[in-house]
């Protein structure tokens, strides 16, 4: 389920968040140039209610939020 490139970085224990969704854009009821990735914060620091990402040609690019290396292992429970 890893991601290329960096991802959204939770801003206080610094945990990589996890890509937990990714959608076509070609099967989507609207025009988007790339397929949209939706992430999920696996810490339970409940610091962020929602990250903005922007994909680019380059990478991503993460707003009001770190960004850093995708984990290695990859876990989707907060505390697991």
């Amino acid at each position: 389920m890893g991601l290329p490139g960096d991802v959204p970085i939770c801003p206080v224990c610094d945990a990589p968040a996890e890509r937990v969704l990714t959608l076509d854009a070609g099967s989507l009821p609207f025009r988007l140039r790339q397929n949209p990735s939706f992430f999920w914060y696996t810490c339970d620091c409940d610091a962020l209610d929602f990250t903005t990402v922007q994909v680019r040609p380059d990478g991503l690019r993460v707003f009001f939020s770190p960004q850093g290396g995708p984990s290695l292992g990859g876990r989707l429970v907060p505390g697991e």
